[in-house]
C-alpha cells in the first residue's frame, strides 16, 4: 500500500470517530462531501474508489419528504424541483475523484482485508480489529508472518501425490479424535511436526481471529490458509456489527451487506439516526420480521453459536432451490444441532467377504479356532456358533487387500504370541498417505473408541505413496521375517525384520506391467522342520518366481520358473510339498487358471495334473475377464494332504505324503459346495484353510461367503457344510428395512437377486432371483391380503438397472407383479404411508406412482427434473411427495395427478426424511463437499437422529434437524468404497449401510455415547 493511500484511511477513520454530524469536516478540514472518500469494492484493485462531490452538506428537507426512509411520503417531484436541483448542481463545486494505485498482486496489505462493498462495513470492520489488536498482546502482523510460515513450510513437504492442504490435514487427523476440531495444544504440536513453533497464546490467537475459542474446525481452517487471499476476500463474512458502531459512526447512508444472511438493508440516518428496523446480534446483522423494506432471505446454514432466531426463506450452496423454515420454527433445535449426538454406532456384525476384490488368500484359522478374515477396509475375526459374533481390526483407511497369519509363536517386545494368533493386513493408498501394514493381535477386540488407536495394535509400517497399495503378504515359518508385495509398475518385492523397526532385509522387481501382475505369495513352510534353505514363490499373470536369499550380503534374489512345453497361463496359487530325496528338494504346486496344477522342481516343470475345471470367465481386480481356475490351495495335516478348491465348486484332498502329487491319488472324498438358497452356477473357491483341532476346512467363495465343511469321510458329509457368513455376489446398492420388525431387511446387488436377512439372527433367511440387475428396494408399509393368502403379508418391491420393476411378498419371496415404465433404470422406491401408492424414481429424470390397490397400475407421471431422480419422501398423509434429483432441485409433487405443488411445503410433516436437500439437511454437507458427495441419508423413526453415508466410506451420525454449517457429528470407518445407502431399523435399534464395490453390508447398533 502506498504512503499516500495509508495516509487517507488514517485521516478517515479518525474523521468518523471524532465526527458529530453528517455535516462538518474530517481529515485535516475537507468537507465530507466535498472530495473523494473510500467506498465501496468496485471491480479490480486498479478502479476508481470514491464518488464526485455533491456538494451538500446533509439531506435536504425536500428529500426527507420524499424518502420514505426518513419518515417521508413518496411524491415524484415537480417541474420547479427539477430546476431548482439542476441550478444546485450547477453551484456545486467540482471535484475529480482521485485514483488509487492499483496493489501488487503479491503484496499482503489492506487490500487482503478489505469487506467486499460499503464504506460502513469497511470502516466498522477497520475499528473491530484495531479494538482486537489493543484488547490482545500479539499483533496481527505476527499472526500474519506465522501463516506465511506455516505455508512455506507444507510447501517444503509436499509432494507429487500429496499437495499442501493434504499434507496439513494428514497431520490435523493423526491428532484428530474424530470430531474435527483441534484445540490449542493439538494445533501447536501439528505446527513442531512441520518445523514452526507457535505458542500457546499465539495459537489462540489464531483460533480467535477465525472465530472460535477452544476448539477449531481443522479443515476449514487449512481451506482458509491455502485459499488465495483475492478468494478468501469474496468468501468472508460482514463480520460482527453493533448498533453501537453504526451510531458512533453516523453515516449519512450506509449500506449493510449481509454475507451471511445475504440479506440487504439501506439506512438512511440523519444527526440522531434510528437503527430500530436493524438489529444486532452475536451471529450478524439481520433485519427485523416486522420490517418490511427486508426481504427474509437468509443465505446459508445457520452458524454454530450464534442466534437461529430466523423464519423465512434459506438459500444454501449445495441445493439450487430455496428451502424454508417451518412457520413454527423452534430456534432451540439448531443448538441441539450443534451439539455432539447422545448416541454412538457400535459395529456389531458385517455380511460379506473380500473374495473378488482379492487375488490371493484372505481367510484362516487363528489358534483359537477363529476365521481371520478382510472385508472392505476391516480386518475381521469371526467366532463360530455358539457366539456367532465378530471383532474387528479398525486400524485402516481404506481398501484392506492382503492377509497373512503368523504360522509361529514369537515374541515382541516383552510379551509371548502364540502361534497363528497374529495377523498382518496390508491396504492401498489413501488420500492422507501411502499404502500401510499393520501387524496386530486376532484374539482381542480393537478399541472402538472413535480416533483412538487400535488397542490390539502391534506394530505399523507405512510406504510412499509411490507403492499404491500392498497385494500380498506371508510371515516366514519361523514367524521373524514378513515379505510383502506392492502394487506399484515393478510390484516391488520386499523382505522386512517387522519386529525390529522394519529393518529392510531385501527387496527386488516382481514383475513390471500395470497392476496387478502378482496375485499371491507362499512361504516354504518346512524350512524349521527339514532344515532348508529359506525362500518363498510369487506368482501371477503368466509366471511363477521363486525368491531366496543371497550370499554374502543376504539380499534377496528371485528365480524365474520356465513352463517349457506346457501352456503358458496365469498362476493363481502355489504351495510347497514336502521336501524328499537326499538334496531336500520341494516341488513346487502351481494352481492355474485352467483348472490344473502344475508340478516344478528346480526351475523346469515338471508335469501337469487335472484337477478342477476353468469354470464362468469373471472380470478380475484389474478390469480383464479371465478364468478363475484353481485359487484355493492349502497344505495341511503336517505336509501329508494338499487341499484344493476351484471355480468347479469342488474341494479336492489330494494325498502327498511322499512329496509328490499323482493323478487320482487322493486322502479323502472330494467335497462339493450347494449352495442353500439356490444358484444355477457352482460356488467360485477362491481360499482355503484347516483346522487340525476339528478337522474342519474353511472355504472363502467368489460370492463373498465363507463356508465350513468337515474333512472327515463320511456319507453325510452334504449335510456337515454350512455358510458361516453369508454374502453379496456383486456391488451393494440398496438396502431397505422392514416398517414393522426391526430385525427384517432387505438388500439388493448389481446381481439379480434380492436377499432378506434377518438382524437378530445375523443370517440370511432368503434369496430369490428377480431376473434383471438390481438397483432400489424397499418394504411396503402395511400388510397386504388376508392370512394365508398368496400375497399375504408385506410387499417387497425390487428396482432394476433397466427401468423393470419386480413385487414379490416378503415370507416367500413369490412375484406378485412385474412392470417396466422406464428405459434408463430405477434409482429409489418408497410406498405410502397408507400403503395404497408405490412411488418410483427413475434415471429418465420422472417419478412414477403406482396404485397398489388397482394391481399396481400406473396411475401417474411426476415430470419437471432436469436430471436423475435420486430421493422421494412421502407426507404422513399421502397426499404430498417431495424428490431431489441430481441436478440438487428439490420439487413437490401431487403423486395422484403429477402435477407440481407450488409453493415450499414448509410445513409439510413428512412420514421419514431420505431426500439429501432441504432445510432439515442444511448442515450434513461438509465444507469441501461438491453437492454430490453424499450419497444417502435418513432420519430416524424418532427424529432424533440422521444418519449419512458419503464417497470416502464414511457413516455419520447427526442430531436431527441438522441445520448448523458443519454439524458436530459421529464419523465410522469400515466401508473403503461409495457407500451407497444407509437406513434405520423400524424401531432405531440399529442402522444398517450398504458399501457398494466394496460389497459389504454392515450392522450398526444404537448406542448411548460415552460422555
Amino acid at each position: 500500500m502506498s504512503e499516500s493511500t495509508r495516509q487517507r484511511l488514517a485521516a478517515l477513520v479518525a474523521a468518523a470517530k471524532s465526527s458529530p454530524g453528517d455535516g462538518g469536516t474530517a481529515g485535516g478540514g475537507r468537507p465530507k462531501t466535498a472530495g473523494a472518500y473510500v467506498g465501496g469494492f468496485q471491480g479490480s484493485l486498479a478502479g476508481t474508489w470514491g464518488r464526485a462531490a455533491t456538494g451538500r452538506s446533509g439531506p435536504r428537507t425536500s428529500e426527507r419528504a420524499n424518502n420514505p426512509l426518513l419518515g417521508g411520503q413518496a411524491v415524484r417531484p415537480g417541474a420547479a424541483q427539477v430546476e431548482a436541483r439542476k441550478s444546485e448542481i450547477a453551484a456545486a463545486p467540482q471535484h475529480v475523484p482521485e485514483r488509487v494505485r492499483p496493489a501488487s498482486s503479491g503484496a499482503k496489505n489492506v487490500w487482503d482485508l478489505l469487506p467486499p462493498k460499503g464504506s460502513a462495513a469497511l470502516l466498522v470492520k477497520m475499528a473491530t480489529q484495531h479494538a482486537q489488536r489493543l484488547a490482545s498482546n500479539l499483533s496481527e502482523g505476527r499472526l500474519a508472518v506465522l501463516d506465511d510460515a506455516i505455508r512455506d513450510a507444507l510447501r517444503n513437504k509436499r509432494s507429487v501425490y500429496e499437495d499442501s492442504k493434504a499434507v496439513i490435514l494428514r497431520l490435523f487427523k493423526e491428532v484428530d479424535d474424530g470430531s474435527g476440531d483441534v484445540d490449542a495444544g493439538e494445533f501447536c504440536g501439528v505446527c513442531a511436526k512441520l518445523g514452526v513453533q507457535v505458542s500457546l497464546a499465539e495459537a489462540a490467537a489464531l483460533f480467535k481471529r477465525a472465530g472460535y475459542d477452544k476448539a477449531m474446525p481443522y479443515q476449514k481452517w487449512a481451506h482458509n490458509l491455502i485459499t488465495q487471499p483475492s478468494r478468501q476476500l469474496a468468501q468472508e463474512s460482514a463480520g460482527k456489527y453493533t448498533n453501537a458502531c453504526i451510531h458512533a459512526l453516523q453515516l449519512s447512508c450506509v449500506t449493510l451487506r449481509m454475507h451471511r444472511t445475504n440479506c440487504f438493508h439501506t439506512v438512511h440516518a440523519a444527526k440522531t439516526p434510528s437503527c430500530s428496523a436493524v438489529r444486532a446480534t452475536p451471529a450478524d446483522i439481520h433485519c427485523s420480521l416486522s420490517c418490511t423494506l427486508c426481504p427474509a432471505v437468509r443465505k446459508g446454514a445457520f452458524m454454530p453459536g450464534q442466534s437461529a432466531n430466523f423464519r423465512g426463506k434459506i438459500i444454501y450452496e449445495e441445493c439450487r432451490k430455496p428451502v424454508w423454515t417451518p412457520s413454527d420454527w423452534d430456534p432451540r433445535l439448531a443448538e441441539r444441532s450443534a451439539e455432539l449426538p447422545d448416541a454412538r454406532l457400535q459395529l456389531e456384525f458385517v455380511y460379506g467377504y473380500t473374495g473378488a476384490q482379492s487375488t490371493g488368500q484372505c481367510l484362516f484359522y487363528n489358534c483359537q479356532g477363529q476365521a481371520v478374515y478382510t472385508l472392505a477396509g476391516l480386518g475381521v475375526v469371526y467366532s463360530k456358533p455358539p457366539q456367532h459374533s465378530q471383532h474387528f481390526f479398525l486400524g485402516h483407511n481404506d481398501d484392506v487387500k492382503s492377509l497373512a497369519l503368523c504360522p509361529a509363536e514369537v515374541q515382541y517386545g516383552d510379551q509371548q504370541y502364540p502361534a497363528r494368533s497374529l495377523a498382518a493386513t496390508g491396504q492401498v493408498s489413501s488420500q492422507s498417505g501411502g499404502p500401510i501394514i499393520y501387524v496386530w493381535d486376532s484374539r482381542s477386540p480393537t478399541s472402538t473408541v472413535a480416533g483412538a488407536a487400535p488397542d490390539n495394535l502391534l506394530a505399523k509400517l507405512q510406504l510412499d505413496k509411490e507403492m499404491r497399495g500392498i497385494v500380498a503378504l506371508g510371515f516366514s515359518p519361523s514367524g521373524s521375517l514378513l515379505a510383502g508385495v506392492a502394487t506399484d509398475n515393478s510390484h516391488t518385492v520386499s523382505v522386512w525384520d517387522w519386529r525390529n523397526g522394519w529393518r529392510l532385509v531385501g527387496e527386488g522387481k516382481g514383475h513390471m506391467g500395470e497392476p496387478p501382475q502378482v496375485f499371491g505369495l507362499e512361504w516354504n513352510p518346512h524350512e524349521l522342520t527339514h532344515e532348508i534353505e529359506p525362500q518363498f514363490a510369487t506368482f501371477g499373470k503368466k509366471h511363477l518366481k521363486v525368491w531366496k536369499p543371497a550370499a554374502p550380503n543376504g539380499a534377496w534374489v528371485a528365480t524365474q520358473l520356465s513352463f517349457g512345453k506346457l501352456p503358458l497361463q496365469n498362476v493363481v496359487s502355489a504351495a510347497f510339498l514336502v521336501p524328499r530325496g537326499p538334496q531336500k528338494e520341494s516341488i513346487l504346486a502351481a494352481g492355474m487358471a485352467d483348472g490344473q496344477v502344475y508340478l516344478f522342481k528346480g526351475t523346469s516343470p515338471m508335469s501337469a495334473i487335472a484337477a478342477h475345471r476353468p469354470g464362468p470367465k469373471s472380470i478380475q481386480p484389474d478390469g480383464q475377464p479371465a478364468y478363475e481356475g484353481l485359487r484355493g490351495m492349502r497344505l495341511c495335516q503336517q505336509g501329508k494332504t494338499l487341499l484344493t478348491g476351484g471355480a468347479d465348486g469342488k474341494v479336492l484332498q489330494w494325498d502327498v505324503s511322499d512329496g509328490t502329487l499323482v493323478e487320482g491319488k487322493f486322502a479323502a472324498p472330494s467335497i462339493t459346495l450347494e449352495h442353500p438358497y439356490g444358484s444355477d452356477k457352482p460356488p467360485v473357491v477362491c481360499s482355503l484353510d484347516y483346522d487340525e483341532a476339528s478337522s474342519s476346512i474353511l472355504v472363502g467363495t467368489l460370492d463373498s461367503c465363507i463356508w465350513e465343511v468337515s474333512a472327515n469321510s463320511s456319507t453325510q458329509q452334504q449335510q456337515q457344510q454350512h455358510i458361516l457368513v453369508p454374502g453379496h455376489s456383486h456391488d451393494v446398492w440398496a438396502v431397505a428395512c422392514h416398517s414393522e420388525q426391526p430385525h427384517i431387511i432387505s438388500s439388493v446387488c448389481d446381481g439379480n437377486k434380492v436377499y432378506v436377512w434377518d438382524l437378530k439372527a445375523r443370517q440370511l433367511l432368503r434369496a430369490a432371483t428377480v431376473g434383471f440387475v438390481c438397483r432400489a428396494v424397499t418394504f411396503s408399509a402395511v400388510a397386504y391380503g388376508a392370512p394365508g393368502a398368496a400375497a399375504a403379508g408385506h410387499h417387497i418391491a425390487v428396482g432394476g438397472a433397466q427401468g423393470h420393476i419386480r413385487v414379490v411378498t416378503e415370507t416367500e419371496l413369490r412375484p406378485v407383479w412385474e412392470g417396466r415404465d422406464s428405459t434408463q433404470g430405477i434409482s429409489e422406491l418408497d410406498y405410502s404411508p397408507d400403503g395404497k401408492l408405490l412411488a418410483a424414481a427413475t434415471f429418465d429424470a420422472w417419478v412414477d406412482v403406482y396404485n397398489v390397490e388397482k394391481g399396481y397400475q400406473r396411475i401417474a407421471r411426476c415430470s419437471g427434473h432436469s436430471a436423475t431422480v435420486r430421493t422421494i419422501d412421502w407426507s404422513v398423509d399421502s397426499s404430498v411427495l417431495q424428490s431431489n434429483c441430481a441436478a440438487r432441485e428439490i420439487l413437490y409433487w401431487n403423486p395422484r395427478t403429477g402435477k407440481q405443488v407450488p409453493g415450499s411445503c414448509r410445513d409439510t410433516e413428512w412420514s421419514g426424511w431420505t431426500c439429501l436437500y432441504g432445510f432439515p439437511v442444511m448442515g450434513i454437507w461438509p465444507d469441501t463437499a461438491e453437492g454430490s458427495d453424499i450419497n444417502a441419508c435418513d432420519r430416524s423413526k424418532s427424529s432424533k437422529y440422521l444418519v449419512t453415508c458419503d464417497d470416502y466410506g464414511l457413516v455419520k451420525l447427526f442430531n436431527y434437524p441438522v441445520v448448523v454449517e458443519e454439524a458436530p457429528h459421529r464419523a465410522y470407518r469400515g466401508h473403503s468404497s461409495h457407500v451407497m445407502c444407509v437406513r434405520f431399523n423400524a424401531d432405531d435399534s440399529m442402522v444398517c449401510s450398504a458399501g457398494g464395490k466394496d460389497w459389504a453390508l454392515f450392522q450398526f447398533r444404537v448406542a448411548r455415547a460415552f460422555i
